[in-house]
């Protein structure tokens, strides 16, 4: 009973419900065309409608598309519709020159404001992208004296396999006078295996006289054209006014030179252009006396530019004036010239001077040893000075110091060794840069001569003297025994003499016990 019940209740729900009218939506779209070809690249249009179902519709509807080709984009020029107010709009598929070949689908979406959906499709078909190319020219911007010739280089950059010949026309109403060469431009090789892969460059050179063009700027446009495909290139020309060889400058800088034999001077040279460059090579050319050295670089100028001269005065030039000639040329012609004046003054000597005290030197068995205070100036640039000492005899060695510089005390240590008595002349020579200066000195030997071991060791001192400089330079030079000194020692010695005899007479008696006196070696004054 139960379950018959049941089925009834779902018949009667069932029966209802078909009763119940289903909602259906009040708008619809359509679009036109729903096929197009294009190539990749270019664009295809579609118009949308809005279509009111319901007289009474009035939301806003949205449209949205799915599935557009790759490498393209989808846009609507009103978006969203509105019953009344906009209901058409156009609908654009861009592609690029990406986008594969091939047959799209596109489904575009109406959503109005509560929710409600419908959709409509189109087709694109799309084609690989035309032969075409790219026109450039090179340079961009060139300018140039009148009278002289703009040449522009014209290029095409052919893509998708383009091969056919490129027209060109040069559009520039003033521009009177110029040539295209070829024309039309051919390729330089076949065509890429790839249709999206350019092949080689076109080129062409434009050549355009400017012998009868004003001073100023123009514009130039290429236009090259094959079959019903035209493409432009845009470049600027300056034509200028021509420099007047007048108003071409020769600065150079200083007039005159105050050198040394020897020296290297450095004379600036700037040619000035008025406009900054000039339309034909200016040469420069230097004169120098004989046997006088030029450097400078470089030697054609185009342009205002600086040069560094650089002169080199032989040593052996004599002192006076000379004349170096600078002049500027076009071709043959002289343009400007400039003289620089070279006084040339003698290098003085330099002087050297050398001082030796004391000028006399006594050596004895008891006063073996010396020194000689030595002292060099010089009034050229400061150089060490080499010392050497001639004439000195056998038996008495020295010690010298190599190398003395101007203006410091030197010290030479002389010591007896074995040489005989006599008295006997030395030289001291100081030797700077081939210069040389030289004084003499008496050494005497007294006494007997030195006995020397088998075996003989010479030890040298050698002294170094810093000179600290000071107002007052005080020297003391060791000498030897004078003949008062030797006087005092033999009174001295017959004085111990008497007294040795004294105590003996005292002590004659016994045995004398007493001292030992040693004599003093010497007594220095």
């Amino acid at each position: 009973m139960m379950l018959k019940s049941l089925h009834i209740f779902l018949l009667i729900s069932l029966l209802t419900l078909s009763l119940i009218p289903l909602s259906a939506v009040d708008f619809d779209i359509s679009i036109s065309p729903t096929y197009a070809k294009i190539r990749a690249g270019e664009t295809a249009s579609f118009t949308v409608r809005l279509i009111k179902l319901n007289p009474g519709f009035s939301n806003d509807v949205y449209l949205t598309v799915f599935y557009e080709p790759p490498y393209s984009s989808v846009s609507f020029l009103d978006n969203p519709l509105k019953p009344g107010v906009v209901e058409t709009t156009i609908m654009k598929v861009i592609t690029s020159e990406k986008t594969p070949p091939g047959t799209y689908t596109i489904t575009v979406r109406g959503r109005d404001t509560t929710g409600a959906s419908v959709y409509e499709e189109v087709t694109v078909e799309v084609l690989p992208p035309e032969p075409q190319f790219i026109l450039s020219i090179s340079p961009s911007r060139l300018s140039v004296y009148r009278g002289e010739r703009a040449n522009f280089t014209v290029y095409a950059t052919p893509t998708y396999g383009f091969t056919g010949p490129i027209y060109l026309k040069l559009i520039c109403p003033l521009c009177t006078s110029y040539v295209f060469t070829p024309n039309p431009m051919c390729p330089t090789c076949p065509p890429s295996c790839c249709p999206a892969l350019p092949c080689a460059y076109y080129s062409s050179t434009l050549s355009i006289d400017t012998s009868g063009m004003a001073p100023g700027d123009y514009s130039v446009v290429v236009e090259g054209c094959s079959g019903s495909s035209c493409y432009r290139a845009y470049a600027t020309l300056t034509v200028l006014e021509a420099p007047r060889p007048e108003n071409i400058n020769l600065i150079v800088y200083p007039l005159t030179l105050v050198v040394k034999p020897g020296d290297n001077v450095k004379v600036d040279v700037t040619i000035s252009i008025p406009g900054g460059k000039s339309p034909d090579p200016l040469t420069l050319r230097v004169y120098a006396p004989q046997g006088w050295y030029l450097s400078y670089y470089p030697t054609k100028f185009y342009e205002t530019s600086t040069v560094q001269l650089w002169i080199s005065i032989p040593k052996g030039t004599l002192q006076g004036t000379y004349n170096i000639g600078i002049e500027l040329y076009k071709g043959e012609a002289l343009l400007k010239s400039r003289s620089v004046v070279v006084i040339v003054k003698s290098v003085e000597q330099a002087k050297i001077s050398l001082f030796a005290a004391p000028y006399e030197i006594i050596l004895t068995k008891d006063s073996p040893r010396a020194q000689i205070a030595v002292l060099v100036t010089y009034s050229g640039e400061v150089e060490d000075a080499t010392l050497s000492l001639l004439g000195l005899p056998a038996g008495i060695s020295y010690s010298i110091p190599p190398k003395l510089r101007p203006g410091q005390l030197g010290v030479i240590n002389l010591t007896l060794t074995d040489a005989k008595e006599g008295n006997y002349s030395a030289s001291l020579v100081a030797t700077i840069d081939g210069l040389s200066a030289s004084t003499n000195f008496r050494v005497i030997v007294k006494g007997a001569q030195v006995e020397t071991p088998t075996k003989t060791t010479t030890l040298t001192e050698s002294t170094t003297l810093t000179e600290t400089k000071r107002e007052t330079v005080t020297l003391t030079v060791e000498r030897g025994l004078a003949t008062t000194d030797y006087l005092l020692i033999a009174i001295a010695f017959l004085l111990l003499i008497l007294i040795l005899a004294l105590l003996l007479r005292r002590g004659a008696g016994g045995t004398a016990q007493g001292g030992v006196v040693q004599a003093p070696e010497g007594t220095q004054a």
